[in-house]
């Protein structure tokens, strides 16, 4: 599972959707020109990704979920979310969803919410509290996992 990156389990997931929307388009909710206001979280999700990617650069520290994290990041978009990627990738996904504008989709942002949930961030916090053990669990005090 060390494999499968964040990145690559959005590009899984997002084929995914775009596959289960063309081979079974449960209930078409919503029609064009709507569907395009999906662009709107699909840009703002993958900035936010961006965005934190600049962040860990600039403080000089380790990107890759299973590396050794070398320092607490809590600035940023980590003031609003412990998990901005995660969060950022998903609303990509939930944009993708409106993009398509049926609700199989959903399948989607569903599958990362849940392997992110319960497998990257799981394994990423029991790193975290093992290397910088109190100043981690106050700053899980004051932010929250997702939003």
């Amino acid at each position: 599972m060390q494999r499968l990156l964040p990145p690559v389990l959005f590009v899984l997931c997002l084929l995914g959707m775009f596959a289960l929307h063309r081979l079974l388009p449960l209930y078409q909710w919503l029609d064009w020109p709507w569907r395009a206001l999906g662009w709107l979280p699909v840009l703002l999700g993958l900035g936010m990704v961006v965005s934190v990617a600049i962040t860990f650069k600039r403080a000089k520290t380790n990107l890759h979920p299973f590396g050794e994290p070398d320092k607490l990041v809590t600035g940023g978009l980590f003031a609003l979310s412990r998990n901005p990627i995660y969060l950022g990738f998903a609303t990509a996904l939930l944009g993708g969803v409106v993009l398509a504008g049926s609700l199989t989709p959903l399948l989607g942002p569903l599958v990362f919410w849940l392997v992110a949930d319960r497998w990257y961030i799981r394994f990423e916090e029991t790193k975290l509290l093992n290397n910088f053990a109190g100043d981690y669990q106050a700053y899980c005090r004051r932010t929250r996992r997702w939003i």
